[in-house]
């Protein structure tokens, strides 16, 4: 598969200087950059023929001395001997029929001989360290004018590793023997060099190449040819960077040498811009030209000292070297470029400029000494400060602010009541209004140029407050002294709580302004509309109607309006007190027994047992305390059908104690003082709502029709009911006409009108020992007192109903 370098010129020392120069170079540590996977390759390709292992060697050797020659980093400098040690891999996949043929090609085996720059170019890009060889490869065979393969590219478009690997592997070849040619000499090989540049091969790197063969003394340039071939003219060339002259033969032209912008060209002593004509006996001096663009560094800081930067501009030295040339009778000068970048300053010098400016803190000695090695022009940064710490500023959290009139995770469902989506806030008397934090002043911090920087000063908040609010807690809490509407109002840094006890609605209840939960009083200017519900811990005043809803007050209601279907409940919480006090009572009795039961049994069990405290629990309930989940279940519903939440944080201890004892909650208590604590808060707010059943509350209403009336204390109807239901734990007292409907009070009843001369019935009750009053009574009225109770048989007027001394009721007039 390779070419035999070795029958190149076994006699020519010229050769044995390649070969030489071949053997010294140590690739050890280029080979080593090699993947498992592109070793392997290699070993693949070379393995069995040393003549095309060493046909590689050499067009790598040459390939890097070229990059050499050209300055090009040192990265690319290794990869282009990679690209030659590798650039044949593609023909492992070619039959060696073809490779080792000893006759032409036809056209189809060509063709694939040509594939194989592309297959090798398929290998590398599937070895992530050799993936840049890709490239290279697959365009080692275009053309400079364009004429090559793959892709017909040319000039530039050739990758430049590609153009020297090109140049490398075409003279190798050359001078090197295969099946079907003789070796040429390396004189041969460099003529054909010199005659292909510019078509084939890349000008630049040929003349690098050359360059680089005759620095090394492998080659000497061709020498001048004889004046004789010339002698009927003058002649003029450049050798080693001297201008030479020849004299014609007598009567013949002189030479002319042309000068160029980049030398300064002295004929005896005068300068030369234009083309000159000179002879032997001339003093000819020629210097090229240099000049140097000067850098500069500048130390810039950040308006808060917090950053600093050095702007470099590297220096830019331009040299000129005259070209040799061969001789000629019109001698053109012309000179190659040479560009040398170079820092302005040094490491230490750098560090000195920092310190003429005050810089000595957060100093990047890593950036500084990047910058002067990296020879990149712009703008970095170099020192940087140590900011302030952050400030905090004074606190302030709202507590109420969070709540909202949702229902908690327990009780939603797929349905979301839009009514139920209110954010009037209102607090209890005792609630947390305001909690402030002091802030914290920031650490200092340090500018580059090693100043302090305090940070900034935190902002005070104070806190004042207004009616219904108190502070405490050294000024850092503010706590409602009564329940209502918690208000915030802010004037600077200074910040005023209050609580308005009486929350007023300007307008009606409806679903935009959603359910009216408050803790306070409610003025409703105008009405309540269908399906709403208005609850209060204190009194609830409305001006307009009630329709279809619900009005739940802890003190009084006074209805201005009509009211249409609604109910209407006064002291709610005495009602709901009274329904649950019996029932937390004995619940709190089974709690009792239960904990001293499972207490006795825990004592009983062996010191290391895991039986915790609520397994005993659960096995007890099962067992003995059957009536504990029919308790439960009561506690459950009751809870669930009433509007607890205007209990404030007394509603967070019934949930939680009902929470705490349902299902498998029970196994929670791990020792039998947790369970205790449960006892305790069911205790607590037992003895709450025994203390709430005391009050006693007025229901003030115009009239109501197919209605309900509760009231933990008296109702008054200035108009009339129809088809109303009113219940009382006071005095019932109607100044207008009753029909249908149950009257129901624990004291007297008193009223104007009942039943009528339609038929419409009525039922009036009261407790013991107390009194009906009626002005006027249709027949078919049934009136009890206690437990007795009659029918009125015909209409009566101004009578009073009673139990006698012998417990018979009795009907007067009064």
């Amino acid at each position: 598969m390779g070419q035999d370098i070795r029958q190149s010129g076994q006699n020519d020392p010229v050769y044995h200087q390649l070969i030489n120069k071949v053997k010294e170079f140590d690739n050890s540590s280029i080979i080593a950059q090699l993947g498992d996977m592109a070793r392997s390759l290699l070993n693949a390709l070379y393995s069995e023929d040393e003549a095309a292992k060493q046909h590689s060697q050499i067009v790598a050797f040459f390939a890097m001395s070229i990059a050499r020659k050209l300055e090009l980093k040192e990265d690319d400098i290794k990869l282009a001997y990679l690209s030659g040690l590798l650039h044949d891999i593609g023909k492992l996949s070619i039959e060696n029929e073809i490779l080792c043929k000893p006759d032409k090609l036809n056209e189809e085996e060509y063709n694939k001989i040509k594939l194989h720059s592309t297959m090798g170019a398929s290998v590398f890009s599937q070895i992530p360290q050799l993936k840049d060889l890709s490239t290279i490869i697959e365009h080692r065979h275009e053309r400079f004018d364009g004429s090559g393969y793959p892709h017909q590219l040319a000039g530039e478009n050739i990758p430049l590793l590609s153009r020297i690997l090109a140049v490398a592997g075409s003279f190798v070849a050359m001078t090197s023997s295969c099946t079907y040619k003789s070796p040429k000499s390396i004189k041969e090989a460099i003529t054909e060099l010199r005659e292909l540049s510019g078509s084939i091969y890349d000008p630049r790197v040929v003349n690098a190449f050359l360059d680089w063969l005759e620095n090394e003394n492998i080659v000497v340039k061709q020498s001048p040819p004889s004046p004789l071939a010339y002698s009927a003219m003058g002649l003029a060339w450049v050798k080693d960077g001297k201008i030479y002259v020849q004299n014609p033969i007598e009567g013949g032209q002189k030479a002319t040498v042309k000068p160029c912008a980049e030398v300064r060209l002295l004929v005896n002593g005068q300068p030369v811009t234009q083309n000159i004509q000179v002879s032997q006996d001339d003093i000819i001096e020629v210097t090229p030209l240099s000049y140097t663009v000067p850098g500069h560094a500048k130390v810039l800081i950040s308006p808060d000292k917090m950053s600093a930067f050095i702007d470099i501009k590297n220096e830019c030295m331009t040299t000129y070297e005259l070209q040799d040339s061969p001789p000629t009778p019109n001698l053109v000068l012309r000179v190659k470029q040479k560009r040398k970048i170079v820092c302005p300053e040094t490491t230490d010098s750098l560090m000195n400029l920092l310190k003429q400016h005050n810089i000595s803190y957060g100093i990047d000695a890593n950036a500084i000494n990047d910058l002067v090695s990296s020879l990149k022009n712009g703008m970095v940064l170099v020192a940087k400060g140590l900011p302030p710490g952050q400030t905090i500023d004074d606190q302030v959290e709202l507590p109420f602010e969070q709540k909202t009139n949702l229902p908690s995770s327990d009780d939603l469902t797929s349905n979301v009541d839009f009514k139920e989506l209110g954010s009037i806030p209102s607090v209890s008397e005792g609630e947390t209004l305001a909690i402030k934090t002091i802030g914290r002043k920031g650490e200092p911090g340090r500018t580059v140029t090693n100043q302090i920087v305090e940070a900034k000063e935190p902002v005070s908040i104070s806190l004042m407050v207004g009616t219904g609010a108190e502070i405490v807690e050294n000024g850092l809490k503010v706590v409602a002294t009564t329940a209502g509407l918690p208000k915030v109002q802010k004037s600077g840094h200074t910040w005023v709580i209050s609580v308005d006890p009486l929350l007023t609605i300007p307008g009606d209840v409806t679903v935009k302004t959603g359910n009216i939960r408050f803790k306070g009083d409610v003025n409703i200017l105008g009405s309540v509309e269908n399906d709403m519900s208005v609850s209060a811990s204190g009194n609830i005043s409305v001006a307009g109607l009630i329709t279809k809803a619900k009005i739940t007050a802890g003190g009084n209601v006074t209805v201005k309006g009509n009211i249409v279907n609604a109910e209407i409940i006064s002291g709610g919480f005495n009602i709901l007190c009274n329904n649950l006090k019996p029932l937390i009572e004995e619940f709190l009795k089974t709690l009792e027994s239960l904990y001293v039961s499972a207490n006795l049994m825990i004592e009983k069990l062996p010191p290391n047992s895991k039986v915790i405290f609520g397994n005993l629990l659960a096995l007890l309930i099962e067992k003995r305390f059957t009536k504990f989940g029919n308790l439960l279940n009561q506690l459950q519903k009751i809870l669930k059908q009433s509007d607890i939440k205007l209990l404030g944080s007394h509603e967070a201890v019934i949930r939680g104690v009902v929470n705490n004892l349902t299902g498998i909650n029970l196994l929670q208590y791990k020792t039998p003082v947790e369970f205790q604590n449960t006892i305790a808060d069911l205790t607590s707010f037992f003895h709450y709502i025994n203390g709430l059943t005391m009050n006693r509350t007025v229901v003030n209403i115009y009239s109501a029709i197919n209605s309900v009336i509760k009231s933990s204390g008296d109702v008054i109807v200035t108009s009339g009911c129809v088809n109303t239901n009113i219940f009382a734990e006071g005095t019932i007292l109607v100044s207008g006409i009753v029909r249908g409907g149950t009257i129901q009070a624990q004291d007297n009843v008193s009223i104007r009108q009942i039943g009528s001369e339609l038929g419409a019935k009525s039922l009036v009750m009261v407790a013991k020992d107390k009194k009906i009053r009626i002005v006027s009574a249709f027949d078919g009225v049934t009136v009890r007192v206690g437990k007795m109770s009659k029918t009125l048989e015909k209409p009566m007027k101004n009578i009073e109903v009673s139990l006698d001394t012998d417990g018979y009721l009795q009907i007067r007039n009064y």
